[in-house]
């Protein structure tokens, strides 16, 4: 059974040459898309694990200038599409209309800005046409009466459905009717409809794909990450160098390549 397969990443953790290994290896295993996420200090929607991935990405200096760097130093080898997964104001600080030309000289596919501001949408949707972009719909239980407004006009990436309400991180059981959500929000759209949020393990991403066209496994991901890094580096994060960065980021497809085999697609 052929399914979607997304991981989530953040970037520049623990080092951004471990995130520019982690993609590659990612990209080798033929997957469609990559979310990269933008560390941010106060990220509403995430769960602890990916909190202290950003807050340590950010002490370490990370910005979304370096991470253009790295993303530019790849673009050449990338197969897999890039999305950006960002909170609205590193975006906002760092100026909307040079992000979205920065994504297009990088080779960005798309982003996914769990929070514009209503008063930004306009701007942002026309800017993201403008340079090609796709925005990425991001679809809650509550927001069941948005769909048509929502899914407008939308014909390229995926509908990304959170699975329950809260935020990112490993979870025992999701929303009740979460299977009758994505019957509605799948008459609302022809794009392969994802799973995201609290996806942790191999029967959940089967229990998920049943109902979808596949999974988002962030935190699950990340957790992968810190245990791989530990292992390799005892957390001396300062003195990684190329070859144990990719050390760690081999490390990390063996264990995600074990965990949902059911949605991996190539």
């Amino acid at each position: 059974m052929s399914k979607l397969f997304v991981p989530f990443i953040s970037a520049g953790y623990p080092t951004i040459d471990t995130t520019k290994n982690i993609l590659l290896e990612f990209n080798d295993m033929g997957l469609p898309y990559i979310e990269l996420g933008i560390p941010y200090s106060d990220p509403i929607a995430d769960g602890p694990v990916i909190q202290k991935a950003s807050e340590i990405a950010l002490q370490n200096g990370i910005n979304l200038s370096c991470i253009f760097d790295m993303v530019n130093d790849i673009k050449e080898i990338m197969t897999s599409k890039l999305i950006v997964f960002s909170y609205y104001n590193p975006l906002y600080v760092f100026g909307f209309e040079k992000f979205c030309q920065k994504c297009k000289e990088t080779g960005i596919y798309g982003v996914l800005i769990p929070d514009i501001p209503t008063e930004e949408e306009s701007e942002v949707i026309d800017l993201l046409e403008e340079f090609g972009l796709v925005l990425i719909p991001l679809v809650t239980p509550t927001s069941k009466d948005r769909l048509s407004y929502i899914l407008h006009n939308k014909k390229r990436g995926f509908v990304y459905c959170v699975s329950s309400l809260g935020v990112t991180g490993e979870r025992a059981k999701f929303h009740v009717n979460l299977k009758q959500f994505i019957a509605q929000v799948r008459a609302h759209t022809q794009l392969p409809i994802v799973i995201g949020f609290g996806v942790s393990n191999r029967e959940q991403a089967r229990e998920m794909a049943e109902m979808s066209d596949g999974v988002v496994i962030g935190s699950k991901i990340i957790s992968i990450i810190k245990e791989a890094s530990e292992k390799i580096f005892q957390e001396d994060y300062d003195r990684f160098s190329n070859d144990a960065a990719k050390t760690v980021a081999k490390e990390v497809r063996k264990h995600v390549e074990k965990l949902c085999p059911y949605v991996y697609n190539k």
